[in-house]
């Protein structure tokens, strides 16, 4: 059997449709059988509505050809939200805020609303010193929503209909004695509850750029060989965008 989307989501790449066949079995009169397939799902599947349709049955009866109808049944495949953040006003100086804006969006072809969505944040991982102020806020991705912590961020309880999104930032104080360069923030995976499922979506990530200075150095034509020479290339960045260096 093959599946077919309802709502037209384009195919899986990694999906060969697959077919299976039954033959020889027997029933006395008034008798059944059930049998179970376990098939695997792609991946990257798309959220949506697969309806399964097998062919027509076939038999013989007394020595007769006879024809049933097809079986079908909906194969329903659901996600866990988008999960985005970015960091949206760095370079930063150190000692100065920044803003972390996280964004969230249930996909337009979901059989249902997203709800108990969460994630959490450490910061602590990003950079010494890094904290959040200004929360707990509430309500900021469905009523009952709230992101709350210091170092360790926490958003619980967000709710998204289908093709909804939500955006809130958060204000984070650099310490002053963080140095220039770039550092990764990576969020946990998103979770949420749909259709009665829990689902796993996957993390985010952004790199914070602390202004400053930066030097760095490579050499740019080794290996080199026993006598020979070798050049070493040093590069200094401004990490700053207003203030020069």
């Amino acid at each position: 059997s093959s599946f077919t989307p309802l709502s037209n989501p384009p195919p899986p790449s990694d999906v060969t449709p697959a077919t299976f066949t039954v033959l020889n079995a027997d029933l006395a009169p008034g008798a059944s059988c059930s049998f179970d397939l376990v098939l695997n799902v792609a991946a990257d599947a798309p959220t949506g509505i697969y309806p399964n349709t097998t062919s027509s049955i076939t038999a013989m009866v007394e020595g007769e050809t006879v024809t049933g109808d097809p079986a079908t049944d909906d194969l329903e495949i659901v996600a866990a939200p988008t999960f985005q953040k970015s960091f949206t006003d760095d370079p930063v100086v150190p000692g100065d805020t920044v803003t972390l804006v996280f964004t969230l969006t249930h996909d337009s072809e979901a059989p249902g609303d997203a709800t108990d969505i969460s994630f959490t944040d450490d910061l602590s991982t990003v950079l010494s010193g890094l904290t959040a102020t200004g929360l707990p806020a509430n309500d900021v991705c469905g009523t009952g929503s709230q992101i709350a912590g210091t170092t360790n961020l926490s958003f619980t309880g967000g709710s998204l209909a289908p093709g909804e999104s939500c955006s809130f930032g958060v204000t984070l104080q650099t310490p002053a004695d963080a140095l220039a360069g770039s550092y990764t923030n990576q969020a946990s995976n998103v979770t949420a509850n749909v259709s009665g499922l829990a689902v796993v979506g996957d993390q985010a990530q952004d790199d914070l750029d602390v202004a400053g200075l930066v030097l760095s150095k490579s050499f740019t034509d080794d290996p080199a060989i026993p006598g020979g020479t070798v050049t070493l290339e040093f590069t200094i960045e401004n990490k700053s965008s207003v203030h020069d260096a």
